[in-house]
């Protein structure tokens, strides 16, 4: 039998714990799909595997898809337990690297980043599946989700980095946007510029930019969202 997708979600209590895993247990029997959850003070570690099949299915894809959306909405936010899942982290400083991948320009694509703290220390990966658009698109797309993931994080002072060098001229004002798919993109990322005390766009090469590639890869393979916190 092959490995399980395994997530462990983090929380400032006991009382959060058993409170996520009331969801989870509830979500499992609506899906008719039965993950094993283990419960310790701070954490719940999630296990899932179609049992019948020996192996991860769309099943599991599906209902971990579905948890991780449910945490991020409700635990990871600033809006509620985000200070106390932070406490471990410096985000005085915070560096996000993004990247977006079409295969078939147009075609299936995805968008993914990672967050590090001050100290390098990975706060957040997360990989969005968003159907049939341009590499350009996903490229945007990935930084705009990046931004409001950090937003929510109350990080002040962000240095994003990507490989593509169109879109990283295009928000440092070198170049112009001249695509009307890309302009309304655009402007969302340069309105949650305004959230931030200090904004960077800087380039790296794609070797530089191996973990975000990785998320979108992960989830062009799957077809689906993943969040790994």
């Amino acid at each position: 039998m092959k490995d399980p997708i395994v997530r462990t979600y983090k929380f400032k209590d006991y009382d959060q714990c058993t409170e996520f895993s009331n969801f989870v247990m509830g979500l499992a029997k609506e899906l008719n799909h039965h993950p094993e959850i283990v419960i310790n003070y701070s954490t719940v570690e999630v296990k899932s595997i179609s049992h019948d099949e020996g192996e991860v299915t769309d099943r599991d894809h599906n209902l971990i898809s579905k948890i991780d959306q449910y945490y991020s909405d409700n635990y990871s936010s600033s809006k509620s337990s985000g200070k106390s899942l932070l406490k471990d982290y410096d985000t005085s400083l915070i560096k996000i690297y993004t990247d977006g991948g079409s295969r078939g320009n147009p075609g299936p694509s995805a968008s993914g980043f990672v967050i590090y703290d001050a100290n390098d220390k990975i706060i957040v990966r997360a990989a969005n599946y968003i159907g049939i658009t341009t590499n350009n698109q996903a490229e945007y797309i990935s930084i705009k989700n990046a931004l409001k993931y950090a937003s929510k994080l109350s990080a002040k002072e962000v240095h994003a980095f990507m490989d593509s060098q169109l879109v990283i001229n295009q928000l440092n004002g070198i170049y112009k946007v001249k695509n009307q798919d890309l302009l309304p993109i655009y402007l969302s990322v340069k309105e949650l510029e305004k959230t931030f005390n200090k904004l960077t766009f800087s380039h790296v090469p794609r070797e530089n930019n191996k973990v975000a590639d990785a998320m979108v890869n992960e989830s062009l393979d799957k077809t689906s969202d993943i969040l790994y916190t």
